[in-house]
């Protein structure tokens, strides 16, 4: 399999991409990611209308933080860093759009 839009392995625990397809969460889970964070908007042009399912049926957690794009806030930041901070130990796959 091709990784992912603009994917990145920024530590061995995080790995952040864009938008990964159905089949891309399912190689996520096999390399062993536990949780999966969506930075992305529910109506974004690739979002997948059922990601939490995929990702849960998976067996992997699924954290939406929508934060739109062209208007971030402290608090989406503040958000990402607090989820970061309680799964420091756990291999996490960040994704926007």
């Amino acid at each position: 399999m091709t990784a992912p839009l603009n994917f990145y392995q920024s530590t061995t625990l995080i790995a952040t991409s864009g938008q990964p397809t159905r089949q891309e969460l399912y190689q996520i889970a096999d390399d062993g990611y536990q949780v999966v964070i969506n930075l992305a908007m529910h109506d974004s042009e690739n979002a997948l209308a059922d990601e939490g399912s995929i990702v849960a049926s998976l067996g992997m957690h699924y954290i939406n933080i929508p934060v739109p794009f062209d208007e971030p806030e402290v608090d989406h930041l503040q958000e990402f860093i607090g989820f970061m901070e309680v799964l420091k130990d756990k291999k996490v796959w960040v994704h926007c759009a």
